[in-house]
């Protein structure tokens, strides 16, 4: 498993309702627990109208939709700021970030995800119902790992990290790391590998 930019330890848009309204902290836990699914579910939940009514949200055509993330530069990094941020469980979640990178047609990474200055033990504690899991290789907080091949996904318990996938093969996985630039907390997903675009829409049709 690669992670491109970061290192592992374990547009300002208002809202349009106010953060201390139990819908919306009801909502936004609904939320975030199928973004730690880390596939199209978060998608279509962010179509929902109750959504739309607290985030700056762009609708598709697929009938999915996604944060009106904005360039952040020429780093492809796209971003969006909440403003007030998002307060779950204790934790502030700043933004909702997104980027790519193409080694080649075999080599695809794709990370999404919010930033937060909480530490690890803070996201852990506020994400409780994520059932943690350990790397082979380093001491590293992952949940939700699966791996591609020949067609099929099943759960990855070998997940190694500083490699990348295989030609033939993709990985799917929930990870907290920290920006390498920034130094910034980041709870995120990834899915990378050589991954084909009917697979790659399981988990990211907003791309």
């Amino acid at each position: 498993m690669k992670i491109k930019s970061f290192c592992f330890i374990g547009l300002f848009a208002p809202f349009l309702v106010s953060a201390q309204n139990s819908s919306f902290d009801d909502d936004v836990t609904d939320l975030l627990k199928s973004f730690t699914q880390c596939d199209r579910t978060f998608f279509s939940d962010l179509n929902k109208e109750n959504y739309h009514q607290y985030f700056p949200i762009q609708a598709l055509p697929t009938g999915y939709s996604k944060f009106a993330v904005k360039p952040e530069g020429k780093s492809g990094k796209k971003s969006i700021k909440f403003d007030p941020p998002i307060i779950f469980n204790g934790v502030k979640l700043e933004s909702y970030e997104e980027n790519s990178d193409f080694t080649n047609e075999e080599e695809q990474f794709h990370y999404w995800g919010f930033t937060t200055d909480a530490s690890l033990e803070e996201i852990k504690n506020a994400f409780s119902w994520i059932e943690w899991e350990k790397t082979k290789n380093t001491d590293i907080n992952i949940a939700n790992a699966f791996f591609y091949k020949n067609g099929y996904w099943s759960q990855n318990r070998y997940v190694i990290t500083h490699t990348k996938p295989v030609k033939g093969t993709a990985e799917s996985l929930f990870f907290i790391g920290v920006d390498k630039d920034s130094y910034e907390m980041t709870i995120k997903c990834t899915i990378q590998g050589d991954i084909p675009i009917k697979e790659l829409r399981r988990f990211r049709p907003d791309l």
